[in-house]
């Protein structure tokens, strides 16, 4: 752009120099103009821009940097007390270690030291560090039926607020305050079936599956099957409750009254039912969930080669013979204490509770088991009866048990 300033002054050279200096000097206020106008917009649009962004960045920031709720203000170590092994059985020594590990990834100011239980006298050990002022952040609420000291226990109001996704039996469970902890999972009475052996004889099983068309089936296979065989066994002693639904229900007089039965069927000092089953000497056997994992594991190695088929028992009503329970101790330290009921919580989550199938363990939310989908019918119904868990209770059940059966025999 040129501007020419028009003047009086004729004489050549002064108006040629008038000429050319004036339009240079607008060409630069021109520029210098130019340049303030794009920094201001250039600036605003920065501005606006940190505006705009401001809270998601002060969010981000407080998300990675902060804790976002009391219950990971605490910085330090948790422990947890726990009768696992390191073995393919015992594979609740894997699953704990990965509940470690997902729990420190959300946190990572915090870990977590696993302190394993011996597991000879694991219930003594646990029931004086449940004493002791020493005692660990977390233990099992039961120790091999033996519940441990509630004296420096939480309260279990402290749990109501972990509930959310829990099935409305445990959820009621915890509401009631009748232990001093969270249930994780459960594990009930299951039947199992060896089909090979049905197929041999020509049984099958009942579409329909109640108690009468249950001892039907037994009782029609004791009417042809051979002397090596076992028609039905349980691990029926003090120390286990999986046959009391039987019992309370009247049907346990039936089972005893059966021709291919062990001869210490009702005093078997050692639990060898899984085994025999595996080993196709037992046609339906009775066991605890849990014990799916070991027949599991001898499939998976080529040990057990027979099917099987896994059913509840023929009862409308779930009856529940185990729950793993884990119980937080107090803390003067409230953030520790917080972070203490979290891992608790981090047991409850969906991830936590799908890999309880690995254990064979039912959970205690609805979560699908897709690995092992023959564990998805054991899962409790509406209606629930939680079976003695601790060995005084199981005690006295089993005496007037067998009072009874020895007398009708």
């Amino acid at each position: 752009m040129r501007f020419t300033i028009s003047t009086n002054i004729k004489s050549p050279p002064f108006t040629y120099f008038y000429t050319v200096h004036v339009t240079y000097n607008y060409k630069c206020a021109y520029g210098e103009k130019m340049k303030k106008f794009l920094l201001t917009l250039l600036l605003l649009c920065v501005l606006t821009g940190f505006i705009l962004c401001f809270p998601e960045l002060l969010d981000h920031f407080y998300t990675t940097n902060q804790p976002p709720s009391e219950e990971l203000a605490y910085q330090g170590v948790l422990t947890i007390g726990d009768t696992v092994r390191r073995t393919v059985a015992g594979s609740r020594y894997g699953y704990i270690n990965n509940l470690i590990d997902g729990f420190e990834k959300s946190n990572p100011r915090i870990r977590v030291e696993l302190k394993q239980l011996k597991y000879s006298d694991s219930d003594e050990i646990a029931l004086r560090l449940s004493e002791s002022e020493a005692h660990p952040d977390i233990l099992p609420y039961y120790i091999f039926s033996e519940p441990i000291d509630k004296m420096y226990l939480c309260d279990a109001t402290d749990y109501l607020p972990l509930t959310a996704d829990m099935t409305p039996y445990f959820t009621s469970l915890v509401e009631s305050g009748a232990y001093p902890a969270v249930p994780v999972s459960y594990e009930v009475p299951t039947i199992l079936i060896n089909n090979d052996i049905l197929r041999q004889h020509s049984i099958d099983i009942p579409d329909t599956w109640t108690a009468e068309t249950f001892l039907a089936m037994l009782r029609e296979l004791d009417e042809v099957a051979s002397d090596d065989i076992y028609v039905f066994d349980a691990f029926i002693a003090p120390s286990s409750n999986t046959w009391q639904p039987f019992y309370e229900n009247g049907h346990l007089q039936a089972i005893a009254e059966l021709t291919h039965l062990r001869s210490t069927l009702f005093t078997a000092g050692e639990d060898t039912v899984i085994s025999m089953f595996a080993d196709d000497r037992t046609a339906v056997c009775l066991i605890q969930t849990g014990q799916l994992r070991t027949l599991q594991n001898m499939h998976n190695k080529g040990s057990a080669t027979s099917t099987f088929s896994v059913y509840p028992l023929p009862y409308e009503t779930t009856y529940i013979s185990n729950i793993y329970f884990y119980a937080a101790f107090q803390s003067e330290d409230m953030a520790k204490q917080a972070a203490t009921i979290s891992l608790i919580e981090h047991m409850l989550n969906t991830q936590s509770q799908t890999e309880l199938q690995n254990l064979m363990h039912l959970p205690v939310t609805d979560v699908l088991y897709e690995d092992y989908p023959y564990l998805e019918p054991l899962k409790h119904k509406e209606t629930c009866v939680l079976l003695p868990l601790d060995n005084a209770g199981k005690q006295v059940n089993y005496d007037e048990m067998m009072k009874y059966t020895l007398q009708k025999n």
